[in-house]
């Protein structure tokens, strides 16, 4: 991991593991594969592109970090490290469209689950202490509740903002208003790479970021990339094992669990998901959400709201949203202790079987 000033997003979400037996390299007539790997963003990234082409690590690392610029809560010089800090007015040229592009979705995803994905709660996240590893904190029923007083994205609640062609402005009503779009920036960086691969006309490709990933075309061997699904427990050598095997193309996936991000105080466990309607780490029995999606914001968002959600919200909201294009996987846990499956029914064709 990279030391704490370069870390920018704490996510809840847990990798995918990435099967890559499909695209080996024993067949010297297959596709040329090129994987470049890096680390960003607290975490790494994986990428494998099948075919010729002329993308360089360089690139890849020069996108993101134009991208930590805007979007990183940990670079004191960032765009939204700027506004968060600004008391009164901020105004800013958004030449990028890197913020805009996330505060849009966010706006949109945050009306579309009643508020279940929320990028104000940052002082939530900071007084917990989910960005300073090992030293979570409990907070007080009464300390909860006064920090809810300026959190909220329903906009015109705590901020006024304008766009005006090439300039955006903010202006808080309350400045301890905080924003933080950890839950989809990771995806949303995907979206970049992936759009910069099209402009370079690249078919066939395989994106993945803190697990976050994105695929277009055929792997190496001309199939569907293979992609797995974490269980959510480990083996007696405590190794990951895989639950699901994932045969996708031309889509994005996400992950978002509560079973590794956790911690315990005085015998109690706190999830790493904090609900913006309690100020509190979620309750409940589902331990990871699946969303696959044509964007992988869209899908890193989701994931994430469904986690706020619990199992039967999640349900309810996809039963009534039969038109939002989501394909969903959950994993919950059931009052014996077992492991239970929720799939979709756009997300069966997919599976691999």
């Amino acid at each position: 991991m990279l030391k704490p000033k370069n870390l920018i997003w704490l996510k809840t979400s847990f990798l995918l593991w990435i099967l890559l037996l499909s695209c080996s390299d024993l067949n010297s007539d297959k596709v040329q594969k090129t994987t470049l790997s890096g680390n960003a963003q607290g975490t790494t990234y994986n990428i494998i592109i099948c075919g010729n082409h002329s993308i360089t690590k360089k690139e890849i690392d020069s996108i993101l970090n134009k991208i930590d610029f805007v979007l990183s809560n940990y670079n004191s010089e960032s765009t939204i490290s700027c506004i968060n800090k600004n008391k009164n007015d901020t105004s800013f040229i958004d030449e990028s469209g890197y913020f805009l592009d996330c505060f849009k979705e966010s706006i949109e995803i945050n009306l579309n689950t009643n508020g279940a994905f929320d990028p104000s709660i940052h002082p939530l996240v900071k007084s917990w202490g989910l960005f300073k590893v090992a030293n979570e904190s409990v907070l007080s029923k009464n300390k909860v509740d006064s920090i809810m007083n300026f959190v909220g994205f329903k906009n015109g609640h705590h901020y006024l903002i304008k766009n005006n062609n090439d300039s955006i402005s903010f202006q808080k009503i309350d400045k301890r208003f905080e924003f933080d779009f950890n839950a989809i920036a990771q995806g949303y960086s995907v979206d970049v790479i992936a759009d910069f691969f099209n402009s370079k006309n690249i078919k066939n490709y395989f994106i993945e970021l803190g697990g976050e990933i994105k695929v277009k075309g055929l792997n190496q061997d001309n199939i569907p990339w293979n992609i797995g699904i974490d269980k959510p427990q480990k083996n007696n050598k405590n190794e990951r094992i895989i639950h699901k095997i994932l045969s996708v193309t031309d889509k994005s996936i996400a992950t978002s669990g509560n079973y590794r991000k956790f911690y315990i105080r005085n015998g109690k466990k706190y999830s790493h998901t904090i609900s913006p309607f309690t100020g509190q780490p979620v309750q409940h029995n589902l331990l990871s959400a699946t969303v696959i999606s044509n964007n992988c914001s869209t899908a890193d968002a989701y994931a994430t709201a469904f986690m706020v959600m619990g199992l039967e919200k999640t349900k309810k909201f996809l039963s009534n949203k039969e038109n939002i294009n989501l394909d969903v996987y959950l994993i919950y846990e059931n009052k014996d202790g077992e492991l239970v499956e929720y799939i979709s029914k756009g997300m069966r064709k997919y599976l691999n079987k």
